[in-house]
């Protein structure tokens, strides 16, 4: 038996870079599993999904079929380096094609979708699909992007230094009047003898696996690099990263 790819979906996501690690468990609804076996398809196995079809190119397949599939997110911190809008636990997250040829994000109501009982359900895919000819989609996912912060905290209160992002291109300025700072009120009342000095990106940078380096903590009044590679800003962390020296 030879069997012909009809449908794939790739997942990329620009947070890891050229290679995307397996994300999601893919399975399809119970209606959507019938009508596969129903016209001879077949889901391969692994990540990301493809699907394979047993019926010759001319047989009487029709040419417009609807799958309905749901992710199961392997990554429980998956949305705190994803760019998504907000969701509710009556809500999920919705790729389909059905309002043009590529696959749109949505957000869309549970009870309309055929879920497994107890199944922790991340999002679906629900595709229109001429499985008479080969279909390709693909599922592009952006980091969040956000305006990066250092506190520096020293033994010494006057201690002078600088963030230097220039290898990367990235301005960063120093907060002269961080007060309103929730953070920076933290730190001071933790350490009251200490210096905090408030350092912020000019503009909003996506986060990465791959991490920026080269941003470096540098004394001004000699040009020295105290720190080389500053660390970049955890996921989930707002972008703020706490040094004490």
């Amino acid at each position: 038996m030879i069997l012909r790819k009809v449908i794939s979906i790739d997942f990329r996501h620009d947070y890891f870079g050229l290679v995307t690690p397996e994300l999601f468990e893919i399975f399809p609804t119970e209606t959507c599993k019938s009508l596969m076996k129903q016209y001879g398809l077949r889901q391969g196995k692994g990540f990301p999904l493809v699907i394979y079809s047993n019926a010759p190119i001319n047989s009487t397949l029709p040419k417009k079929i609807s799958f309905d599939f749901l992710l199961q997110c392997k990554d429980q911190c998956f949305l705190t380096y994803t760019n998504f809008p907000p969701t509710t636990q009556e809500q999920l997250y919705l790729f389909t094609n059905k309002k043009g040829s590529d696959l749109q994000l949505s957000v869309a109501a549970t009870k309309d979708f055929d879920l497994p009982g107890g199944a922790s359900v991340f999002g679906a895919i629900s595709i229109n699909a001429n499985v008479t000819a080969y279909a390709g989609f693909a599922i592009n996912f952006q980091p969040i992007k956000l305006k990066w912060k250092y506190y520096i905290i020293s033994a010494q209160p006057d201690m002078q230094a600088v963030v230097d992002g220039s290898f990367q291109s990235i301005a960063f300025e120093q907060n002269d009047k961080p007060q309103s700072d929730p953070v920076y009120t933290s730190l001071t009342t933790r350490f009251p003898n200490a210096g905090v000095a408030v350092f912020e990106s000019e503009k909003e940078i996506p986060l990465s696996s791959r991490g920026l380096r080269n941003i470096k903590l540098k004394n001004p009044e000699n040009n020295t690099t105290m720190i080389s590679h500053l660390p970049n800003p955890r996921p989930g962390n707002g972008g703020i990263t706490i040094i004490n020296l």
